[in-house]
Parts: C-alpha cells; sequence; structure tokens
C-alpha cells in the first residue's frame, strides 16, 4: 500500500486529468497497520482500528481485490486471479500495463522449529492477531475445566518463538490479558 500511495501523491495530477491510471491489485480490501497487531490480540484496541480500506486511502487509484498469478513483459500483461473471476469461475483476467511496479509486502514464515509448522500461529494480519487471542482464552477456558494438573500445567503453556519487536509486544499484552481475564476463572491462579 506505501509504494501506491506514493505512486498517488506522485502522479496526482495526472490521475487527476485521466492522463495516467494506477491499478492496485491486493489479495485483502485493507492494509494491515501491523505495529497495533498487539494491542489488537489482547483486546486493547478493537481491530477495526488495526486496518485501513485500501479505497479509503487510495481514492484516485484503481483497487482490484486478487492476486497476480503470472507476469508477461514481452505483452505487458500481469494475469490476475480476482475474487469476481473466482466467483464466477471463469479463470484469470489480464491487466495490461506501461509500467509495472512490484510491492509483495510479507506473509508469516514458519521457522525450522519443531512443531512450529503444525502448531505455530502466525502475526501478520489482523485474523491472526484475533486467533491467538482466542487460542489464549480457550486455552484458559481448558485449564479452569480439567481437574488434571498436568493438564491444566499444559493448558497454560505458551511458547512465543520470535524475539522482535512483535512477539515481545504481543507476549506483554497477552500476558496483560490473560492476567485479567484469570479473575473471572475461579479454579484458576495468576502465577508468575
Amino acid at each position: 500500500m506505501y509504494a501506491a500511495l506514493r505512486l498517488q501523491r506522485k502522479l496526482k495530477r495526472e490521475l487527476r486529468q485521466g492522463g495516467v491510471q494506477v491499478i492496485v491489485v491486493d489479495p485483502e480490501p485493507y492494509m494491515t497497520y501491523q505495529p497495533f497487531l498487539p494491542e489488537a490480540a489482547a483486546g486493547s484496541i478493537s481491530p477495526r482500528h488495526v486496518v485501513v480500506p485500501l479505497r479509503r486511502v487510495l481514492p484516485d487509484c484503481t483497487v482490484v481485490i486478487g492476486e497476480a498469478t503470472a507476469i508477461h513483459h514481452g505483452k505487458r500483461t500481469a494475469t490476475v486471479r480476482t475474487l469476481a473471476t473466482e466467483e464466477e469461475r471463469t479463470g484469470t483476467v489480464d491487466i495490461h500495463y506501461d509500467e509495472l511496479v512490484l510491492a509483495p509486502g510479507s506473509v508469516s514464515r514458519a521457522l525450522p522449529v519443531p512443531g512450529l509448522a503444525e502448531f505455530g500461529i502466525g502475526f501478520k494480519t489482523v485474523e491472526e492477531a484475533i486467533g491467538l487471542r482466542n487460542h489464549v482464552l480457550g486455552q484458559l477456558d481448558i485449564a479452569s475445566s480439567t481437574r488434571d494438573p498436568e493438564v491444566r500445567d499444559a493448558a497454560l503453556t505458551f511458547v512465543f518463538v520470535g524475539g522482535g519487536y512483535a512477539g515481545v509486544e504481543a507476549l506483554g499484552e497477552l500476558e496483560d490479558m490473560a492476567r485479567y481475564a484469570v479473575r473471572y476463572y475461579h479454579n484458576i491462579a495468576p502465577r508468575i
């Protein structure tokens, strides 16, 4: 989205006059502001404050929800699978271009840690942040509903892989959330 914002600003006059067209292809209709994901995961802020609708911030651009599946430099086309082509089962659509800007963004990746690919939860999207929150609350429910101390201890044990900003911030926010939530579980004692 930042590349599209820059293009929109740089080409503002030409876009308004109709001399150029900027087409943004993205699988989501919004951009996630990742620094707020830990707060959204913990419920400190609403998930709606973490996302920015592309059409609102890129009013002079054409936003296509989909993903590029191929680029044909000789033909100057990008083959795109859109929501409409998926729904209509028509395959893909070719978008012609004069200049092509690729800004692929990032995705969660599993580090080579045993069990991480099978049991890990990514932390790049608002959906993953909410999934992480729901997982922590679900584990509190499991711990609350068992009499087996081993099951309880396992349910209350969490592992965060990644000591970067997002991982440390998520750990802190989710610990605060869990400590707050534990007060509603009468048979779980808060501990450090």
